[in-house]
């Protein structure tokens, strides 16, 4: 990731500074574009962001000009992480404050619990790959014993950690029986 702009503020020379991305402290040229794929143009001058957004409009990269919709080849939506639970929120680039806001609504459901959920039945599942190869009639019986289950749910929606980790415990157990 580069980044080019004449001043940075203090976390983007953080992040600089742990070499995770790299700053150019100038203005923008088009020939900052050569190689690229994808763009965000972000500054406090319109002019710029235009440039930006012509230029890349000539060398077909995405674009994205930040608070002008129309000049978006994509969005980035607010994205919500559990483990290998990822809820995506987009509005169009209409009003990203709304899409934090879901987020932030969404977080207080879907707690950990879920990211952990899935990473257990995810190794049910390498198990029953292991012991039933060749029995896929068998596998997806048992998944849906535990897609099934009630007390899954329940436990989830109830934030209880301990019963989750109970019936997980004891749907795993029955897979290596």
């Amino acid at each position: 990731v580069s980044v080019v702009a004449p001043q940075a503020c203090r976390a983007v020379m953080q992040l600089h500074e742990q070499k995770k991305i790299i700053l150019h402290k100038k203005c923008f040229e088009p020939s900052d574009l050569d190689g690229a794929r994808i763009t965000v143009a972000a500054t406090n001058d319109s002019n710029v962001n235009e440039l930006v957004w012509k230029e890349c409009e000539k060398r077909n990269i995405l674009c994205n000009v930040v608070d002008v919709p129309e000049h978006c080849r994509f969005f980035a939506a607010s994205v919500l992480t559990q483990g290998d639970l990822k809820i995506a929120i987009s509005t169009n680039g209409k009003c990203p404050a709304i899409a934090k806001h879901i987020r932030r609504r969404l977080e207080e459901e879907f707690d950990q619990n879920y990211g952990r959920a899935i990473e257990r039945i995810g190794q049910g599942r390498e198990l029953l790959r292991q012991r039933f190869p060749d029995d896929p009639k068998r596998r997806m019986d048992a998944l849906r014993a535990i897609s099934k289950s009630e007390g899954l749910y329940r436990a989830l929606e109830e934030h209880d950690a301990s019963q989750l980790e109970a019936i997980l415990d004891s749907w795993i157990s029955c897979l290596s029986d």
